[in-house]
């Protein structure tokens, strides 16, 4: 009995191998045309070429923005022609990202607030254990006498312990390295308008008075700041040369010219031309949100132009599914954008 029940097992398993083997060659011979036999092949679609990433510059074009790094630092853009560069190890100018990419600027002409200075100053000049100023407020005034706009800073002074403090300072531009001036010209402190005077008179310095940590884009030499109004800014990084620095009482600004000398000129046609504020992007190879655009043009467009279109580029994506997008026969875009400022108030 145990000899029949072996045999038994023995033939299952051997017409099961058979089985298996047969199935698999007639399953490959089904499936897999040998050499002689006709292939089907798919013809490819005519017209359309094999997308390749864009090796030339990233261009972006602005006029009338208010570009805002963050939610309460911004510039009010006039005019600005720049390059988008990325940042190893980064490939690619991503918007999504701040740090992928810095803006060379071209030609601008731009204005930072005295609110937004104060800002620059307080969270990324004198936030550091041990700085010698703190509870910083800046605003422009005007001399009468001298019919000239100044800067007026106040805040606290530590002269071995905290002193109330009021400087007025004559804003300028030193040429040679293109960094902002701030020159004390009177010094007020604890309420005694002399200070200034004493100073001169026993030579003691502001920089005597004053430490700044280096690395953060200010200096003090005798009784002056040197500022690198550029490198205050946060992501993405701005580079490029200042040119020229006003003092501006009616708007309570600093206006700043900046850029090359000559910049060379980049020719471009707008989507939009009929765009009274706007923010233009065109060649190279940009990310908006999950799409990747080799050679495309961009056109944002402020559907309120009666003020400065307000981008917000931490968050354009919000603004984006607010907007009215567009695409031409030529797939570009055109982008009808609410200000940032208009949807967040909502």
């Amino acid at each position: 009995m145990k000899k029949k029940f072996i045999a038994c097992v023995v033939i299952i398993f051997f017409a099961f191998a058979f089985f298996c083997f047969y199935y698999i060659n007639d399953l490959k011979s089904s499936s897999i045309p040998s050499d002689d036999s006709p292939v089907s092949v798919e013809k490819p679609v005519k017209d359309v070429k094999s997308w390749t990433p864009s090796t030339d510059n990233v261009y972006m074009v602005l006029k009338n923005v208010k570009f805002r790094f963050e939610e309460d630092i911004f510039i009010n853009i006039h005019s600005m022609t720049s390059i988008l560069e990325p940042i190893k190890p980064y490939r690619y100018v991503d918007m999504n990202n701040a740090n992928s990419f810095s803006i060379k600027i071209l030609s601008q002409q731009c204005s930072l607030d005295s609110s937004v200075i104060e800002k620059l100053f307080s969270r990324y000049v004198l936030n550091y254990e041990g700085a010698t100023l703190k509870d910083i407020k800046m605003s422009i005034i005007e001399m009468k006498v001298r019919k000239t706009g100044m800067l007026k800073i106040s805040g606290m002074m530590k002269l071995g312990i905290w002193l109330p403090f009021e400087m007025l300072a004559r804003v300028g531009l030193e040429t040679s390295n293109g960094r902002m001036t701030i020159e004390a010209e009177k010094i007020k402190a604890a309420g005694m308008p002399f200070i200034k005077g004493l100073m001169d008179r026993t030579g003691i310095k502001l920089e005597n008075l004053l430490t700044i940590k280096p690395g953060k884009g200010v200096s003090i030499i005798k009784n002056t700041m040197y500022v690198e109004a550029l490198k205050l800014i946060p992501s993405p990084k701005l580079s490029g040369n200042i040119i020229d620095v006003q003092v501006n009482v009616k708007n309570n600004c600093i206006d700043l010219k900046g850029g090359e000398e000559k910049p060379s000129e980049v020719k471009y046609s707008l989507l939009a031309t009929e765009a009274k504020n706007y923010i233009y992007i065109f060649q190279g190879s940009v990310i908006f949100g999950k799409l990747l655009v080799s050679d495309g043009r961009t056109q944002l467009v402020d559907t309120m132009p009666s003020d400065y279109l307000d981008f917000y580029l931490k968050k354009y994506l919000l603004q984006l599914s607010r907007s009215e997008i567009r695409m031409t026969e030529g797939s570009s875009l055109i982008v009808y954008m609410p200000d940032y400022q208009s949807i967040v108030k909502k």
